[in-house]
């Protein structure tokens, strides 16, 4: 299969998934923000807030750096160490889940001053199902089978829609209900989804894995700016949260969480690109430079294109969606969402190809000394911009950091690859390629939903 279309095909998939857990979360969160009163809906945000906190320590990053490998092996015809290395992050995850899952539970009580005690042990079951989770995500991942990692989302969603309305809409169980649809639905879609990983690995049954520390070297060389990367960046993206909290209140946090959840929904067709080509950066960097530099360059293209369309429409019916979805109560989400808007510009221009190449190129040294920079100037400008301005100042301070950090990690990557050249008025050009790419994504598209054009 050519490049274009391994390209095509993961991301329609992708985006395929995307718009049907869009539709599945967009219906989930109006019935759980229809039900729960503000101060309830700022709790829940509290505590996924713990959640993700919490979460770093599950996963920091480990799994982005293991999809790079096994994909650099299963292009090296190499199944010892793509065994290896799954085997590995396997006993890695169920241990670090056990440990968390016993960590909330100690201390729950002492989380207890933001959050229900039971609400709190809650967030430890969740954690320990993600382990699980992940497991089977990275190693459908970096194995290119995104139908299997986009079912499992599907089913996970389904199961939290159809768990809200009972246990939210039906039984009235508030707080404790919406908190424990995670971590039960996720519990049901990792048994459904069990052959078809057990098949997606047979193949590795009877293969001998390895000797040496190829594992721990790799942890130790690139695996330690992992963490600190993700440490930093799952952080820094909770800070806003708890600056809002103690400036302004749980309030503010909700009308900060729902303008977010808004613009995620959004946000997550922009992010199938990105997902689609990271394995493929890793698996071709060695011997396929100049792909990878188009793929890099028709990336940006293509991700700036759809956001002059969709960013005008998004614009013009938020207002409306934010009435209807949400009730009138929420309606100061809309100037939030807005500004939210304008990173998909930025995430176009600087961040969409910048995680692949870090990976692929095995620099991630310069991707973590970028992020280490900008917590201390994001945690600033967030203090002093809400302060000044209120929760817009949030959004404000987001597109900022993310401008500067943006162009930093560029210039490390022109640094490591000087050939790495983009001409910033190239995406505006539609060249026969375009052409051939928009056709073929249209027919297939046609293919997948024929029966309801």
């Amino acid at each position: 299969m050519s490049l274009s279309k391994k390209i095509l095909k993961g991301t329609v998939t992708f985006s395929s998934g995307t718009l049907i857990l869009t539709f599945i979360h967009f219906a989930t969160a109006i019935l759980v923000i229809r039900w729960l009163g503000i101060e309830d809906y700022g709790q829940l945000v509290l505590a996924l807030s713990i959640y993700a906190i919490a979460s770093m320590f599950l996963d920091p990053g480990i799994g982005g750096l293991i999809v790079s490998e096994v994909a650099k092996g299963r292009g090296g015809q190499q199944p010892g160490k793509v065994k290896l290395f799954l085997v590995r992050y396997g006993q890695m995850e169920l241990g670090l889940g056990l440990f968390l899952f016993l960590s909330m539970f100690f201390a729950s009580s002492l989380l207890e001053v933001f959050v229900p005690r039971e609400v709190v042990l809650i967030v430890g079951v969740y954690l320990l199902f993600t382990g699980i989770k992940n497991i089977f995500i990275i190693s459908f991942f970096s194995h290119t089978l995104y139908h299997y990692q986009v079912l499992l989302d599907v089913m996970h969603s389904i199961g939290r829609l159809i768990l809200v309305i009972l246990l939210l809409g039906w039984l009235k169980m508030g707080l404790f209900g919406a908190m424990i649809t995670y971590p039960l639905s996720l519990m049901l879609a990792i048994v459904f989804i069990l052959p078809f990983w057990l098949k997606s690995v047979s193949y590795l049954k009877k293969t001998e894995s390895p000797k040496g520390s190829i594992f721990s070297t790799l942890l130790k060389d690139q695996g330690k700016f992992v963490v600190l990367l993700t440490t930093v960046k799952r952080v820094q993206d909770q800070v806003p949260v708890w600056i809002l909290k103690g400036i302004l209140g749980s309030e503010a946090v909700a009308i900060y969480g729902v303008a977010q959840k808004a613009f995620s929904f959004l946000f997550s067709f922009y992010r199938t690109l990105e997902t689609t080509i990271f394995p493929l950066a890793s698996e071709m960097i060695s011997s396929q430079w100049s792909k990878v530099k188009e793929m890099v360059g028709r990336s940006m293209k293509y991700s700036l294109w759809i956001s002059l369309l969709v960013v005008p429409v998004a614009w013009i019916v938020a207002p409306f969606l934010f009435e209807l979805a949400f009730s009138e109560k929420y309606v100061t989400s809309v100037p939030v969402f807005r500004l939210f808007l304008l990173f998909l510009f930025i995430y176009s221009f600087t961040l969409l190809i910048q995680r692949p190449l870090f990976f692929a190129l095995g620099a991630l040294e310069y991707h973590f000394y970028c992020y280490l920079l900008s917590i201390g100037l994001y945690s600033l400008m967030l203090w002093l911009l809400i302060s000044q301005m209120g929760v817009s100042g949030a959004v404000w301070a987001l597109i900022i950091n993310r401008v500067a950090i943006g162009y930093l990690q560029f210039y490390f990557i022109k640094k490591i690859k000087p050939d790495l050249k983009i001409s910033i008025w190239s995406v505006f050009y539609f060249d026969t390629f375009d052409k051939d790419i928009f056709k073929k994504g249209w027919r297939v598209v046609s293919q997948k939903f024929g029966s309801l054009l």
